[in-house]
């Protein structure tokens, strides 16, 4: 659960609400996950999910799908209702925990990447975890992209985020 710990930073050095900033938490088959851990034991549900609503209460939101192109589509669809600020900063922090497919089917992405890019978007995609696919989060973001392996690589690399949020 340490890899949760470390994403609850965001939130506690972000000053989080509806006009200012948004998070947006996936899941994959209505189940929640990170790699090899599916919290099928009672328990370890719970504490994810409890955790979950603390996240809610401190502004994230709910999205309802794991896919990039399902979330690149939904970022671009909140820019179609209500037009960003081209004087806010926009960063879009994602995390992806398995490698999905051929590596070519990510070329599809990369249209989305330069709407999104147009609108002033940042991409910052980390990949955690020895199955997390790299080469899919470099296309993307080729500058911004860390692979992370433990729950300590992850904590630096959430420290290392948030000090880009404060230049």
């Amino acid at each position: 659960m340490s890899e949760i710990n470390s994403i609850v930073d965001l939130s506690t050095a972000v000053y989080l609400n509806e006009h200012r900033t948004r998070v947006l938490l996936g899941t994959y088959d209505s189940q929640l996950n990170f790699p090899d851990q599916h919290f099928n034991v009672t328990a370890n549900a719970n504490s994810f999910l409890t955790q979950i609503i603390k996240f809610m209460y401190s502004g994230y939101m709910g999205y309802p799908g794991n896919d990039l192109d399902g979330l690149f589509n939904f970022v671009l669809s909140l820019n179609m209702r209500n037009v960003m600020r081209s004087s806010t900063r926009k960063m879009l922090v994602y995390f992806t925990s398995a490698g999905i497919g051929d590596d070519s089917s990510f070329q599809d992405l990369l249209p989305l990447v330069y709407h999104l890019r147009a609108v002033g978007v940042e991409i910052f995609p980390i990949a955690y975890g020895k199955k997390a696919n790299i080469v899919q989060a470099k296309k993307i973001s080729p500058r911004c992209a860390r692979w992370v392996e433990t729950p300590w690589d992850l904590d630096d690399t959430i420290k290392y985020l948030l000090s880009n949020l404060c230049s």
